[in-house]
């Protein structure tokens, strides 16, 4: 039910309730509490249907010398005046709207309107009705402040950097609060102090009901190393968001030359994960640098990123990852500028070939290698790989060696595993996974590649022009002689014998391409051996 209190209004204060009324259910406030009250005739009272639902449960007084008090705190939408003589006080949840053509206020007399939006038209506006009284809000449409109970800068969230004298990029500051009215609120710009040349930018929007957030975007330049600190006045609260400026991050030199490069790239195909390169620098100053992005010249189609963080106090890496898909074979070159050096690295694009009678299709090299055999048979034999191992430096002739058994799949250290006893593995227990097909584990070919298993070289070999060394190096895939490196960890027979492996594993070996002067035959090793991989497309 709808209860009415309707109060006389005298100076400004409400005094004893003329009458107190409420809603039978009836569509009218036809039920009086206390007869001994002081009462106006009924006639006095009328109803309106203010929230448009048909019903009419809003008391409106229409006397001109009684105050109109109006407060639904459930349903009511606004208030739209009907008279053109204004006096007391109007009340509304949400808007009181004052239309007509034209509107008196007695002298001496004032109009109090509450509500949290108020609008006058008509001949009558606030500049001139110094007698109207607006209250939670201004007139024309001034909407009520928002406020918030708490502002809650020490559990800020920061995002992104700012670096001295570098152009803020993506940087703001996020505060909870609690206790938001829902109300809305301009935009506002707060500048730094401390470390000057930034500004602190809230977007205008709403409050939440309770606990909400505030976004600060802050951009400029900052002056100097140190802290900036943004002095936040909002809903009724105040607190400081404080910035720490860092240096720009400086080194002495950058060693493109000593670059290593992990993963392989073939022209045409797109680069799959884990391919990088690492350049090695001096002299850092413990500043930051921010994420940046190389293009590569040459062979194009690829970028190679830098992700922001801070210099080592003296010597480090970077580390640049990879992507897109080259253009080409041939060699891609990047120009690296940062920490006030600047050096360029390059990394080698393997190209493909095709073998017309077989259909596939294969990488132009073994893995590791920098040329074909008919630009350079030397520098075409490659990298000498344990069976089941992953690109991690082992597989070069020149890696040291250990003893140490490896009982994962990935050991940690790059080093060449030699044993001496069956089954003369380099892991305890074995696996036999590692390298089946284009899901192994630990396949080491570019994305898009795998291994090629004992038939698909058996095919192969029957395209050749002999079955031997010579054979091989003359077909389409220009096999040179690279030799192998034994479980005892010894490279031997670079240039007389040839070494590729098969994914195929059985009974605790692994099967190989073997090629000599007389004869090519797939036919089982020791995993502990080295011996060079040849890719072949999935």
């Amino acid at each position: 039910r709808d209860v009415f209190i309707a109060n006389h209004e005298v100076n400004g204060n409400f005094t004893t309730p003329l009458k107190i009324a409420y809603n039978s259910g009836l569509g009218a406030f036809n039920a009086i509490f206390d007869s001994s009250f002081v009462t106006t005739p009924i006639s006095k009272l009328g109803l309106y249907d203010f929230d448009s639902d048909g019903d009419l449960d809003h008391l409106y007084r229409m006397g001109p010398d009684i105050n109109v008090a109006l407060n639904d705190c459930h349903i009511s939408k606004k208030i739209n005046t009907l008279n053109s003589s204004l006096k007391g006080t109007y009340r509304a949840i949400e808007e009181i709207n004052i239309t007509g053509p034209n509107f008196i206020v007695a002298q001496n007399e004032k109009v109090i309107l509450e509500a949290n939006k108020t609008k006058l038209s008509g001949s009558l506006n606030c500049n001139l009705a110094a007698n109207i009284i607006v209250r939670k809000g201004a007139c024309n449409d001034v909407v009520q402040k928002a406020s918030v109970s708490n502002l809650n800068c020490g559990n800020a969230t920061h995002i992104e950097i700012l670096i001295s004298n570098l152009s803020a990029s993506g940087v703001s500051s996020i505060i909870p609060y609690t206790g938001g009215n829902g109300r809305s609120y301009p935009s506002q710009s707060i500048n730094s102090t401390g470390v000057t040349g930034l500004t602190a930018t809230l977007n205008g929007g709403t409050t939440a009901i309770g606990d909400g957030s505030l976004i600060f975007t802050i951009t400029g330049i900052p002056s100097n190393v140190g802290t900036a600190n943004f002095n936040i006045n909002f809903g009724g609260q105040e607190c400081t968001i404080s910035r720490t400026v860092l240096p720009l991050g400086a080194i002495s030199n950058l060693n493109c030359g000593n670059s290593t490069n992990i993963g392989f790239l073939v022209g045409g195909y797109n680069i799959g994960p884990n391919v990088y390169s690492i350049l090695p620098y001096s002299g850092g100053n413990g500043g930051y640098y921010p994420t940046m992005t190389i293009v590569s010249t040459g062979v194009t189609g690829l970028i190679a990123t830098i992700t922001s963080d801070s210099f080592a106090n003296g010597s480090g890496n970077l580390t640049l990852a990879l992507t897109g898909t080259p253009s080409s074979a041939g060699t891609a070159t990047f120009y690296v500028n940062i920490g006030g050096q600047t050096c360029s690295f390059s990394r080698l694009i393997m190209g493909t070939v095709v073998n017309p009678t077989t259909g596939k299709t294969w990488l132009d090299r073994n893995l590791g290698a920098s040329s074909t055999a008919s630009q350079n048979l030397t520098d075409s034999y490659g990298d000498l790989y344990q069976w089941g191992r992953i690109n991690d430096g082992h597989e070069l002739k020149t890696s040291d060696t250990t003893s140490m058994m490896s009982n994962t799949n990935t050991p940690p250290h790059n080093k060449f595993i030699i044993t001496s006893v069956s089954p003369w593995d380099w892991r305890n227990p074995q696996n036999s996974g590692l390298w089946n097909g284009a899901t192994g584990i630990n396949n080491p070919c570019p994305s898009g590649f795998r291994l090629p298993d004992s038939a698909e070289w058996n095919a192969e070999k029957a395209t050749w022009s002999s079955a031997n060394t010579t054979g091989a190096l003359n077909s389409i895939l220009q096999l040179p002689p690279a030799g192998y490196r034994t479980v005892g960890g010894v490279v031997m027979a670079q240039g007389s014998l040839d070494y590729y492996w098969t994914s195929v594993a059985n009974s605790g070996v692994s099967f190989i391409l073997w090629v000599t002067a007389s004869q090519a035959v797939v036919s089982s090793i020791y995993r502990g051996n080295g011996a060079s991989v040849r890719c072949i497309k999935n």
